[in-house]
């Protein structure tokens, strides 16, 4: 199986949500979702956005960023903002991302910087749906988000330790939900037999093919719409 690379990401840990299941997901979760995992960088982290003081502290504040540090950070990300990553927090490489991880997180930190990659059967549906629409008169053009940004360059994704698929939503390019915002952990262990791996991902691209048919098909109620992926990340 080929696999596109999608982007690279550094997220904190998410503890298994209150309403997840005890007998199917593990205590911490990995997910390229920010409603599960906080990322860094984040809106909270680049100055000209219109997030508030005290939302941009509760960003720092999610993934353990030093206060001595928030300042050198936030120059650091409005700077390299459409160099080293795109909208919001997705690195274009590798080496970006393992630079941004050195500069503002200790060895020792429970950061972790994972890739994200997309099996090349998906490619094609993906940059036509994340793609910026065109622009409107009147109204300020819409830029690509990050994911689309590095879909298209159609590189491979470097090799790592393989963690699982996860069924993700995109909306206006960017990722959204995951499947497991939605508790359908249970729903696919119930009615198809499928359980997550010790990640809280899906093991099997087979596995998590189907349950993406049952939610576009409409078998089963989602916040995930008609639009997601399968993707593979790999822990480098």
């Amino acid at each position: 199986m080929s696999l596109i690379t999608a982007g690279f990401l550094l997220i904190k840990l998410s503890p298994r949500l209150d309403w997840g299941s005890e007998n199917l997901l593990p205590s911490e979760i990995i997910s390229a979702s920010d409603c599960l995992c906080p990322q860094f960088p984040d809106s909270y982290a680049i100055q000209w956005t219109s997030d508030s003081e005290e939302a941009r502290a509760k960003g720092f504040d999610s993934v353990g960023l030093s206060p001595d540090l928030r300042a050198a950070a936030t120059e650091w990300a409005t700077e390299n903002f459409q160099k080293s990553f795109g909208w919001t927090g997705v690195f274009y490489g590798l080496q970006e991302a393992e630079r941004a991880k050195s500069l503002f997180f200790p060895r020792e930190s429970d950061i972790l910087l994972i890739g994200v990659g997309l099996p090349t059967e998906f490619v094609a549906d993906f940059l036509e749906y994340a793609a910026p629409p065109p622009p409107k008169e009147g109204y300020a053009p819409r830029g690509a988000s990050g994911w689309f940004e590095v879909v298209k360059k159609l590189l491979p994704l470097p090799e790592g330790q393989f963690l699982g698929f996860e069924l993700l939503n995109v909306e206006y390019g960017n990722v959204s939900h995951s499947w497991l915002c939605n508790h359908l952990d249970v729903h696919f262990s119930e009615t198809l037999g499928i359980q997550p791996n010790r990640w809280g991902l899906i093991e099997e691209l087979g596995n998590a093919r189907q349950c993406c048919d049952d939610i576009n098909e409409e078998k089963v109620g989602a916040e995930l719409g008609q639009s997601h992926l399968n993707c593979q990340r790999r822990e480098l």
